[in-house]
């Protein structure tokens, strides 16, 4: 009698339609190096988060740049605690722009990081090098621009999945 319903539950393992389904399953999963249709509409999402943004801070930190290599002076104004709020302000379009495409939380963190890799750049290699302020100063100036768009992103996506969990 033990026999018997052992062999039963194991019919489950020799019947035909379990092998096809599992080779259906295995059929459908994309081959390596190629995409899905969720990760063309993530990166679709990435780029209409980020495009007007991104124009905008080359915009800003062209002018900066240009401004400051002009009229080197303005290195005493153009400090930290008067970049916060700029730079704050771009972080939270990013954070509340990717939650109102559809993008998730994490999703709208990435976007903040990679629009911080901006001023990153641009203090690393306009301020520090080209200006001649040191790699340093420009190293930790644009971790600091980096992390300010990404706190402004955590504040802009909260705020806008909170008004989205209220509305429900």
């Amino acid at each position: 009698m033990q026999v018997q319903i052992s062999h039963q539950q194991l019919q489950s393992l020799h019947w035909p339609g379990w092998r096809a389904a599992r080779q259906a399953a295995i059929d459908r999963r994309a081959p390596f190096g190629t995409c899905t249709a969720a990760d063309e509409r993530e990166a679709v999402v990435l780029i209409r988060i980020l495009m007007w943004p991104v124009i905008g801070l080359l915009v800003t930190g062209v002018w900066h740049f240009t401004i400051e290599a002009v009229w080197p002076d303005l290195q005493t104004i153009f400090v930290p605690a008067v970049l916060a709020p700029l730079l704050l302000a771009y972080g939270v379009w990013v954070g509340y722009g990717a939650v109102g495409l559809g993008a998730g939380f994490v999703m709208a963190i990435v976007a903040g990081v990679i629009l911080g890799v901006l001023p990153l750049g641009l203090e690393i290699v306009g301020f520090g090098l080209v200006l001649g302020r040191g790699f340093d100063h420009g190293l930790l100036a644009g971790i600091f621009g980096m992390s300010y768009i990404t706190f402004g992103a955590l504040i802009g996506a909260g705020f806008a999945r909170s008004g989205i969990a209220r509305q429900q």
